[in-house]
């Protein structure tokens, strides 16, 4: 497997938007300044600029999954069991193949393909490189779509890891560009102190707010420090270290 994992692009690249897949879900972006993006598709509702982006919350069903019939080491198959959701075909390709217990645990394998399949039946399930330690079927595996994979407006209580902040309105279900480090402009949720660092709102969907260390938040993740403040409800310049 071989993919151009960073794109060195041209300044205006971050706001092309495109109804087709042109990169790799997760392809890096690199601006001359030094700032970053990550490829991603969009989920089923517009993806507003100034916004923080998170994954799709993980598919509950898709988790403790049964491996009906062993896979050898240097297999790279593995048949899963699906539970009470079908899958439609290739709905993890790009995503990961995670080994959750008993034999084989702790190995993540990227996806490469796979058919469509109905609830509760069997799912082969085709990886980019082979199993490195054989799985059983006391072995139980998690399927995880792409974290670039129809991506959504971080809600005020998060159900998936923080990816971005859109930079320019994806329309549903098309691709685009969400920054992850440098300068950007984002939606402000309270009173900002310049040099400070930030976190997700919980008060306003999409918004940042101040990271209280010595809060009750002070575990939250922190996506960037403030540049150049603005009111509550308009933009603020704030420098993103989410990756």
């Amino acid at each position: 497997m071989s993919f151009p994992t960073d794109i060195y692009g041209a300044e205006g690249e971050q706001w092309n938007t495109y109804s087709d897949q042109r990169h790799v879900l997760g392809t890096r972006l690199v601006l001359q300044d030094g700032r970053t993006f990550r490829f991603v598709e969009n989920g089923g509702t517009l993806l507003v600029a100034g916004n923080v982006i998170q994954a799709e919350a993980p598919g509950a069903n898709f988790d403790e999954l049964v491996v009906p019939s062993a896979a050898a080491i240097g297999s790279e198959t593995v048949t899963v069991t699906l539970g009470s959701s079908a899958a439609t075909v290739d709905l993890f390709a790009e995503g990961y193949l995670f080994v959750e217990d008993d034999a084989g645990e702790s190995f993540l394998y990227p996806v490469r393909s796979h058919p469509a399949a109905a609830t509760t039946a069997s799912l082969v399930v085709t990886i980019w490189n082979s199993i490195q330690v054989a799985l059983t079927t006391s072995s139980t595996v998690l399927l995880l779509k792409s974290l670039y994979k129809d991506v959504i407006q971080m809600p005020t209580t998060g159900t998936g890891d923080i990816v971005g902040v859109a930079v320019k309105a994806i329309a549903a279900d098309e691709y685009g560009w969400i920054q992850t480090h440098g300068p950007c402009g984002v939606l402000t949720d309270g009173t900002l102190i310049v040099g400070q660092h930030i976190r997700a709102s919980d008060g306003v969907a999409g918004a940042v707010e101040p990271l209280d260390r010595d809060g009750t938040h002070e575990n939250e993740a922190e996506l960037g420090r403030v540049i150049s403040l603005s009111a509550t409800t308009e933009q603020s310049l704030c420098y993103l270290t989410i990756e």
